[in-house]
């Protein structure tokens, strides 16, 4: 967290330095107050209206300078969520789909929306506060000790030092119980992705009990969120309960001394102002200590995943596939379903169907063919090197069952926000009418689209990419068999190897292909085409 607070350090040090001129005009009022109580009587109408002036000019300086310390405070609010936002996105999108796929949707959302924003909040200007509460403390000790009165200043500080003991003693418990809260607003906000994604599905059966899933987890977040604040009220009636002391304890003091007329009553005006104004900053001092200690778990973990080592960062790029990806003895487990044995050889510009029924494993072996599961034994490589090892994000393209459309033209979509080049989709597939009615449309949201309109869509994504490898996951799904036989032709007659997992299983059709890859009851082999 230091290197984000160093990145907004010039602005703290100017709230420092404003603040600090603004609590020395602040500071020099109750001397005034004295002096009017004290000699007053016995000044000239000159000196009056002078001190009065006087008094009038530090209030505006401080109000000047309360202002200015508030402009600078959203500053560095802002720089500092914001810096925390960019770098928590790009940490996510340099992740694997393996490691993204461990949190839903909601739960990034909830650390991006909730989480980072609680620490601008409860962590950045809480420090900014707890500096300027110890400026404000310092400036106010020294001029009740040198102007006022040693004794009373004794008091002030020694009660306002146990005071400041409060959070300190309670403060893991309140950490823990926010965290809770924290986890239980992620999963909140993850349920409400959800159950949004699955609109289409709401009807009058299903409305009471979608209304019903909700309201659950919503009881539970308030509940969570309530503990909390049950802790918090505690730990701040305590800490308001000492500060309240502090002041009776002034009070105290003052009484007696006047009493025992050892100070004056200018004295006695200006202490009792003093020690409120010196109490205002413990009351400051002891909520912001309170608020940046609840978010030490909240804090912590988006540090720890902040500064997570990126595989893809340390991956090495495959430039280019020259001759062959191998399956050399993989054998890989995930819950119940085993693959064993694999041992295969995918060509450079051979094409080949992929099929199997549902759940026997497909997924699973595109997943080792990808890189993203790592086998218990043997090894995937491609041109003699380990595709765990590689960055293939650039040469061996995927396009799963459930690709992304964004709210965006479809320019947009098929460049990816022209990541791509547009002029990349080849020449024939304007001759697909459904493609050619797609590239033809002006619109901005494609995410309304049919299925089959976005799994074009995704496929002219694909084309524009130019990979070299291309493994698609039942990729016309939605489309009209028409358009399917066209766009088929097209990848089939590409220089690219081309991996298309089909349903389609008819001898006519795996004719097309150069060989069939096979997964059947945990086996994964290859036949050619007679």
């Amino acid at each position: 967290m230091k290197d984000y607070l160093s990145k907004v350090k010039k602005y703290i040090i100017l709230q420092v330095v404003l603040d600090f001129i603004g609590v020395i005009c602040l500071a020099l009022t109750p001397l005034i107050q004295k002096w009017l109580f004290d000699y007053g009587l016995q000044s000239t109408s000159s000196q009056i209206i002078l001190a009065i002036l006087l008094y009038a000019l530090l209030l505006g300086i401080y109000s000047l300078m309360q202002y200015f310390c508030v402009l600078v405070a959203f500053k560095s609010g802002i720089s500092f969520e914001t810096r925390l936002k960019k770098n928590f996105f790009d940490k996510i999108f340099n992740m694997n789909s393996k490691v993204f796929q461990e949190k839903s949707i909601g739960e990034y959302i909830s650390i991006q929306s909730n989480d980072i924003t609680a620490l601008e909040q409860d962590y950045l200007q809480p420090i900014v506060d707890v500096i300027r509460s110890v400026n404000m403390m310092l400036i106010y000790g020294v001029i009740i000790f040198m102007n006022i009165n040693y004794k009373i200043g004794l008091v002030v500080v020694l009660s306002s030092i146990f005071a400041i003991f409060i959070p300190k003693i309670f403060g893991k418990v309140l950490d823990n119980s926010r965290s809770k809260y924290q986890r239980h607003l992620g999963k909140y906000t993850s349920t409400i992705s959800d159950l949004l994604e699955g609109f289409g599905l709401i009807n009058s059966k299903t409305i009471e009990n979608i209304k019903n899933r909700h309201n659950e987890i919503l009881h539970k977040t308030a509940n969570k969120r309530y503990e909390f604040g049950k802790k918090k009220a505690l730990v701040l009636g305590l800490s308001d309960l000492m500060t309240k002391m502090v002041r009776a304890f002034t009070f105290a003091i003052v009484g007696y001394l006047f009493y025992k007329k050892e100070i004056t009553v200018g004295v006695a005006i200006a202490t009792l102002s003093y020690s409120s104004a010196f109490i205002d900053p413990i009351d400051s001092l002891l909520y912001d200590i309170t608020a940046i200690r609840s978010v030490n778990s909240t804090k912590q973990n988006i540090l720890s995943f902040l500064n997570q080592k990126s595989e893809t960062e340390n991956k090495k790029e495959l430039e280019n596939f020259k001759n062959e990806l191998i399956f050399d003895n993989v054998n890989f487990t995930i819950d119940k379903l085993q693959l064993e044995d694999i041992n295969l050889k995918i060509e450079k510009g051979k094409k080949y169907a992929i099929v199997g029924k549902s759940g026997a494993g497909k997924s699973t072996f595109l997943n080792l063919l990808l890189g993203i599961h790592k086998p218990n034994n043997g090894e995937v490589s491609i041109d003699g090197e380990n595709v765990t090892e590689l960055n293939l994000s650039n040469t061996l393209l995927y396009m799963s069952q459930h690709e992304h459309i964004y709210r965006a033209s479809v320019k947009e979509n098929v460049t990816v926000f022209d990541s791509y080049y547009y002029d990349y989709i080849p020449d024939n597939a304007n001759e697909v009418a459904i493609i050619k009615d797609i590239l033809g449309r002006n619109t901005d949201d494609c995410s309304n689209f049919s299925g089959g309109e976005k799994r074009v869509l995704a496929l002219l994504r694909i084309l524009c990419r130019k990979g070299e490898i291309l493994v698609l996951d039942e990729p016309f799904t939605g489309v009209d068999a028409e358009s399917v036989l066209k766009l088929e032709d097209i990848l089939l007659k590409s220089d690219q190897t081309v991996l298309i997992v089909t349903h389609n299983t008819s001898m006519e059709h795996l004719k097309k292909f150069n060989k069939v890859i096979r997964v059947v009851n945990g086996k994964v082999f290859i036949e050619d085409i007679d």
